[in-house]
């Protein structure tokens, strides 16, 4: 019970640091790192055969960086809007 409470912890820090650094920074690829890096994992978590590969357990992989991806995105177009109204 700890250690999924301490991995929930870390995944919500992670998420709010990662949105930080898409709203607050010009350059994309700072809110990128924390994305690219959860594609990374999973990649060689699955590509380590720990994980049986059936289609549930890929589902939730893709699930995952697709979750992450898109707080990408979502941070990326609040700061061109925040940005957009600034220059108005």
């Amino acid at each position: 019970m700890l250690l999924y409470t301490l991995i929930f912890l870390f995944t919500v820090i992670f998420m709010i640091l990662e949105y930080f650094l898409c709203t607050k920074f010009k350059s994309p690829l700072w809110g990128g790192i924390i994305p690219i890096l959860v594609l990374i994992v999973t990649i060689l978590i699955f590509a380590s055969g720990r994980i049986s590969l059936d289609w549930k357990t890929i589902l939730k992989g893709l699930a995952l960086d697709v979750i992450w991806f898109a707080d990408w995105a979502a941070g990326r177009e609040e700061y061109r809007k925040k940005h957009q109204s600034k220059t108005e």
